[in-house]
């Protein structure tokens, strides 16, 4: 239940970062939605694909889309009345980031146990496959791709989360230090404006 909770709670901060990316961009209510749904889902779905769940848990559950959808509606009709939408924009990614990263381990670790490769590829698939497809839809260069911790966040914390379980710390205790971990990196490095070195044009 708590791995649910998380999910679809996941699926609710980055379904609000897809509204606000289509909103930017002008789209309709419609478009809105879409986005708002593919965002929060996405990765998850993929996930489960690849680990053999059929049919993934965001089409048999009908609750991943209902909350993707009513918060596409509310961030639809609370838009103008939003503070500062960059910061907002970058709080709700940071918070699926880290949730998303623990519930992607979370699952690998149901399924096949302590393997890090696994769990390090589910953790990612869940928590960045949302937030690049987002990207693509709106005709921008992947978050991920570009600038601030976000990649390496998520890396980090799979790999925490993995060590953590091999020395068989309490779930709890791991699911929160992951998600705050992974969570504060991603919006300590945008503060700070912490990016990873690129290569030399020229």
């Amino acid at each position: 239940m708590v791995l649910y909770a998380l999910e679809l709670f996941g699926t609710g901060a980055f379904a609000f970062t897809g509204s606000l990316a289509a909103i930017r961009h002008k789209c309709d209510l419609i478009g809105i939605i879409i986005l708002a749904i593919l965002t929060g889902n996405a990765g998850g779905t993929i996930r489960d694909m690849i680990m053999g769940i059929s049919p993934p848990s965001t089409l048999s559950n009908p609750a991943y889309i209902v909350v993707s959808i009513a918060v596409a509606i509310f961030v639809f009709l609370a838009f103008k009345s939003l503070g500062n939408k960059e910061k907002i924009f970058v709080i709700f990614d940071g918070i699926g980031l880290g949730v998303f990263t623990v519930t992607g381990a979370s699952v690998a670790y149901a399924l096949v146990g302590p393997n890090l490769l696994v769990i390090v590829v589910c953790s990612s698939l869940t928590s960045i496959a949302g937030g690049i497809i987002r990207d693509i839809a709106v005709n921008e260069m992947p978050l991920v791709f570009t600038r601030e911790i976000y990649g390496l966040a998520n890396f980090i914390g799979a790999i925490l989360y993995w060590l953590l379980i091999y020395l068989h710390v309490d779930q709890v205790a791991v699911t929160t230090l992951c998600i705050i971990l992974v969570t504060m990196l991603r919006l300590v490095s945008y503060a700070l404006n912490w990016n990873l070195p690129t290569a030399k044009s020229k």
